[in-house]
């Protein structure tokens, strides 16, 4: 009988509580797909295999912070469910049911739920990784010769284990909430109404003014020190911005209702008045969980553009770090200006047999200190790769190296220098530094900057521009033969097939490490722009990732918390809208005043939240701008894509669900 019961409960109520229902089968879905990255078909080469195990780790880690994030969302979600049910529980116990049973029933309720929940999240799951694997194959340019179906077992036991843990706490405190309940407070659970607290308008005005001048304090905190240079920070920010939101809730409910009464053509228009008293009243009681919401919204956000602006970044830099299909120099410990094919000639080697085009050059060291060049220069305080000098090269180097890669040459004047800068935020302290600074001492010889500025050529191909690459000078000739040479380095082009020959290469250095390098001091090193591909392929899709999981589990849990209150509001307000239908009300204007309710309730934290967001994009995007995207645009445009298509279907979800309570209500009494 209990079991007959609980099934017929739960497919009575799916109606109403659908949301629920379609919250947890989507975080199982997106728990699945982002755990079963083992199972990928991209993880072909050993690069993309390291990025790959290094992906699942953080994944690993990910999923169990999204778990608690997820098993509080159960939670709360289950306390709405219980309060909804009291008095339908209550009339089981007054007609003689044992507790326990009762209890039975409750308990096998959330199992269905969570079995029916945990077995539809898995099948979107396994559906959507399939998307997942090929959309990550071709991120990574992999031929995939026959498409090959993708299952995990690892993820679907894992995401297996974790829910029935979740439900088995939830459960478990959902009984003994049940069991300490007497059958009055059972009975009369609808009748009861939160304490509501009108606020004195003096109060609300304070606080509303300290949360506008915490709030601004934070944004100041974080404007000033960017988050290039953002440390112990971020704790305080966060804690004085909470705060801060958390006092601008409380005091709204104080002041609201109040400056739109005195709007008398908005206050008595339609059922204005019904729908601003019923916001008023829940705010003054609900503050903290829409501060919660309001943050969380915030951090998915964040998330996601953090995510797909840092992507974004690396596809910018990509290019200035894989000009040449490769690049080789000497990390001998001793005599490291040597020339590379100088070095590999003497011991037997030859590279035209893989370099169709190339050119052998030398860093020098100028003793410079990057710090005491630029000091000043940089937006933050710290100057990145403060204790390194800063290397050149001839101008005949650099323009043969513009040459072979086909970029701009540069044709220096008599006594006059030339400055690389690579990132975008060495580009903006160089270009400080000229306006300020023309003259530079080397060699005995006082130079002058170039009068064209700042230039833009990459030298080799490399993992990045890094913090002690990102600046270069280009000195005459004759000054530069008189300053020691300290890596000697060769970039050039592959000849004949690329993907064959760099296959060849690399077995090629593998040998000549192996000869050369055994029992002697002789080291070199290089990198391929194939290898500097896939690693920034793999960073990308990393941040990518983790940006969407994040952002998009905030996102749905608050969402959802915001959905489930607003349907359990309208459940509440049954005899409020009988009441209205009495008066002569129609169902226009019902749907009307439920349409406005929630969309007010929705829509004031999420404005709030992209307030904090419009501060956090300026940030990232002076950040992403030093590290060459000069345009965020694009990830902004798509984090609020995503967010809004989100938000939005629980809104409307939820507006539909609270509408057809409201309007079963109101024919309920014609």
């Amino acid at each position: 009988m209990c079991c007959k019961l609980a099934f017929r409960n739960v497919r009575r109520s799916l109606k109403d509580y659908f949301v629920y229902f379609l919250t947890l089968t989507f975080g199982v879905c997106i728990f699945y797909v982002f755990g079963s990255m083992d199972a990928q078909q991209a993880m072909d080469s050993p690069v993309q295999s390291s990025i790959f195990a290094m992906l699942i780790q953080i994944m690993d880690v990910l999923s169990v912070f999204v778990s608690i994030v997820l098993g509080f969302l159960v939670l709360y979600a289950n306390t709405f469910l219980i309060k909804r049910r009291k008095k339908e529980l209550g009339v089981y116990a007054l007609l003689g049911m044992p507790k326990g049973k009762v209890n039975l029933i409750f308990l096998l309720e959330t199992a269905v739920v969570g079995a029916l929940s945990l077995a539809c999240g898995l099948g979107l799951g396994v559906a959507a990784s399939q998307a997942v694997s090929l959309l990550t194959a071709q991120v990574f340019e992999v031929k995939l010769d026959t498409f090959h179906f993708v299952f995990s077992p690892v993820a679907a036991g894992k995401t297996i284990l974790y829910f029935a843990i979740i439900f088995v706490v939830v459960m478990a405190l959902g009984s003994v909430s049940i069991s300490r309940q007497k059958l009055i407070d059972l009975l009369s659970a609808q009748k009861k109404n939160q304490r509501f607290r009108a606020k004195k308008l003096w109060h609300a005005v304070v606080l509303f003014l300290l949360s506008v001048a915490l709030i601004g304090t934070a944004y100041g905190m974080f404007i000033k020190n960017g988050m290039r240079v953002l440390g112990n920070e971020i704790p305080v920010i966060m804690a004085i911005g909470g705060v801060g939101t958390l006092l601008f809730f409380m005091s709204l409910s104080g002041f609201l209702l109040r400056i739109c009464k005195s709007n008398r053509r908005l206050y008595y228009n339609k059922l204005n008045m019904f729908v601003l008293r019923q916001l008023n009243s829940k705010i003054n009681t609900t503050y903290l969980s829409v501060t919660f919401i309001c943050l969380m919204l915030l951090l998915a956000v964040g998330a996601l553009s953090f995510g797909i602006g840092v992507a974004d970044s690396m596809q910018s830099e990509l290019e200035v770090c894989t000009r040449y299909d490769v690049s080789l120099y000497n990390g001998s410990a001793n005599d490291s200006g040597r020339p590379v094919l100088e070095l590999l000639g003497e011991h037997g080697y030859d590279l035209d047999d893989y370099l169709e085009r190339s050119v052998s050059f030398a860093y020098h060291d100028t003793g410079i200190r990057k710090s005491d060049l630029l000091a000043g220069c940089y937006e933050g305080e710290d100057i990145p790769g403060v204790n390194v000098t800063i290397d050149a090269v001839s101008q005949s180097d650099y323009n043969a190296l513009m040459e072979l890669s086909g970029q701009p040459t540069v044709d220096l004047s008599q006594g006059e220098y030339g400055v690389v800068a690579l990132s975008g935020d060495a580009q903006k302290a160089v270009k400080r530094y000229l306006a300020t600074e023309r003259s530079l001492t080397l060699a005995g010889e006082t130079l002058t900057a170039y009068r064209g500025g700042y230039l833009t050529g990459s030298l080799e191909t490399s993992t990045g521009t890094g913090a002690s690459g990102d600046v270069v000078f280009v000195l005459p000739d004759r000054v530069a033969a008189a300053i020691p040479s300290i890596r000697g380095t060769v970039s050039g082009f592959y000849a004949g097939d690329k993907e064959e020959t760099e296959k060849e290469f690399f077995a090629f250095i593998n040998q000549v490490g192996g000869e050369i390098e055994a029992g002697s001091e002789v080291r070199i090193y290089g990198a391929t722009a194939e290898m500097v591909y896939q690693i920034a392929l793999g960073s990308k899709v990393t941040f990518l990732y983790i940006g969407i999981y994040l952002g998009i589990v905030f996102l749905l849990a608050s969402a959802a918390i915001l959905a489930l209150q607003q349907l359990s509001e309208a459940a509440d307000n049954n005899q409020r809208y009988r009441l209205l239908r009495k008066l002569g009300t129609d169902d226009g204007m019902v749907r009307g005043a439920v349409f406005s309710q929630v969309a007010l309730y929705f829509f004031i934290p999420l404005a709030l939240a992209l307030v904090h967001s419009a501060v956090f994009f300026y940030v990232m995007q002076d950040a992403l701008t030093s590290l060459g995207v000069q345009n965020i645009w694009p990830s902004t445009l798509w984090t609020l894509g995503i967010v809004l298509a989100i938000y939005g279907a629980y809104f409307v979800l939820t507006y539909f669900g609270a509408r057809r309570m409201a309007t079963e209500t109101s024919l309920a009494t014609k």
